[in-house]
């Protein structure tokens, strides 16, 4: 046994599918060294550049890829996913020849894999990842102790919990009645192909995960009836938890229900998903919940357009903006602030406070900003992100000591912008922070670390310090 290991290792892979080196050899390659073994005990061998290999037999090792790849001679590997470990194994049986699939048959039932744009799952399988698979079909052996298939979709044992349903659907699809509970990434369907199709829960569902339709945008849910045991609830077609701290998914209206009109979310609600206006349609004025701790990613960002416009034979182009209306200030719970969060935003009240829970002011989070002059950055911020208050219409800003990093045009194109100051805590910037910013006056002293950079770019800029003894 232990020469016949010794061989095993010995071999050099060459190529994308490896024909193994000579059996001659009584050590790993210098470049190789084993880095694991598959259930089975067959050795992984990874490369010095990082690249693992599974050894499928005494002559032939696959690199083991996350995705697709196409040989040298044009054919395409299907790889097969393995929970456990986190990787994906490649699979021949793209013709749907078994024998040309990994050749070590106890590893073959114990992991899940691709056939002709089927997942199939073999008698073995106790472990997958909804959120890592896009299928249009699923096929379940009958002898598997874990899961089912019905219809199409997948389904614990017991049938009670829905597990995933396969992007096969092109219209409606309805969880039979019995089913108790949607778990994660269960309805995990690609959002280009979301809008028009409709998902029916029926009233002997009593749980819905909170992630369990991540990934869709524009899915239509048809409730029969909500259990009053049921651990979510629908409000004005947004579906959250049962405590309203959480939104579950935001069930379109195709009427646009929310067009034009303002909205008060609940005062519970802790957490705001990103692209919220987009996705609740036309949203024109909100007031934020007192107790959010996360806004997500161009949670309330506005649409920036570009007309060209022609009269008299002149032509130009007007810039106008769609706007989201922010009345009062940022809850003082909040935490984290996404990516353009509230890009082209009007806040109503003319300030912004920057709470003292937020140590990072994400990239063109107030990004085109209006109805704000005036801006106290505290202490507790420590980076502002790259374009955070680009072509807003700020005109002083106030940076507390214990900022420590300005990304770049974070305050580029603010032609209202008319002070700010830089304090010595400031160890890096970064390029074109003020740049299209022609009536600022920056105060910073010389001591400050990247002094020399801001007087080298913006010299002029610089306000003197005027001795009035």
């Amino acid at each position: 046994m232990k020469k016949i290991f010794v061989l095993i290792c010995c071999f050099f892979v060459t190529t994308t599918v490896f024909a193994l080196g000579s059996s001659e050899s009584n050590d790993v390659p210098a470049e190789y060294e084993i880095s694991g073994t598959w259930y089975d005990g067959t050795p992984i061998i990874t490369g010095s550049d990082g690249t693992e290999y599974y050894l499928a037999s005494e002559t032939t090792a696959y690199r083991i890829y996350d995705g697709r790849q196409n040989d040298k001679e044009g054919n395409q590997y299907q790889y097969c996913y393995d929970a456990e470990s986190d990787v994906y194994i490649p699979m021949y049986g793209k013709d749907g020849d078994l024998e040309k699939a990994l050749k070590r048959k106890t590893t073959e039932e114990r992991i899940p894999y691709e056939l002709d744009h089927t997942l199939i799952i073999p008698a073995g399988v106790d472990s997958i990842a909804p959120e890592k698979i896009f299928f249009d079909n699923i096929s379940v052996s009958e002898e598997n102790e874990k899961y089912a298939e019905i219809d199409n979709a997948l389904y614990d044992k017991t049938t009670k919990t829905l597990i995933y349903v396969s992007n096969s659907l092109r219209g409606s699809f309805e969880i039979p009645e019995g089913i108790t509970g949607v778990d994660p990434y269960a309805i995990n369907l690609n959002n280009q192909f979301n809008n028009g199709k409709k998902i029916c829960i029926p009233s002997t569902v009593v749980h819905i995960d909170l992630d369990a339709f991540r990934h869709c945008n524009g899915m239509d849910i048809e409730f029969e009836s909500i259990n009053p045991n049921a651990d979510f609830c629908l409000v004005d077609n947004i579906l959250y938890d049962k405590d309203y701290t959480t939104i579950i998914y935001i069930v379109p209206w195709k009427s646009s229900y929310f067009k034009g009109s303002s909205m008060n979310l609940p005062d519970t609600l802790e957490s705001i998903p990103e692209d919220f206006a987009d996705e609740v349609g036309g949203l024109s004025s909100i007031t934020l919940p007192a107790k959010v701790k996360h806004i997500g990613d161009r949670a309330f960002a506005g649409d920036h357009f570009e007309t060209e416009l022609t009269f008299a034979k002149k032509t130009w182009i007007d810039h106008s903006y769609k706007r989201i209306t922010i009345s009062g200030d940022l809850p003082s719970t909040l935490e984290t602030i996404g990516i353009s969060a509230f890009k082209y935003a009007d806040f109503e009240d003319g300030t912004i406070t920057i709470p003292s829970s937020i140590s990072r002011i994400s990239d063109t989070a107030f990004q085109g900003i209006i109805g704000v002059e005036t801006l106290d950055i505290p202490s507790t911020v420590k980076e502002i992100g790259a374009g955070a208050f680009k072509e807003s219409s700020i005109v002083n800003i106030t940076i507390a000591e214990g900022v420590e990093s300005i990304e770049k045009n974070a305050f580029a194109n603010m032609e209202k912008l008319e002070s700010i100051n830089i304090p010595t805590s400031v160890k890096s910037i970064g390029e074109n922070i003020f740049e299209k910013c022609p009536n600022v006056e920056i105060e910073i002293d010389e001591s400050c670390p990247v002094y020399d950079k801001i007087k080298e770019e913006y010299g002029d800029h610089i306000a003197e310090d005027i001795d009035w003894l």
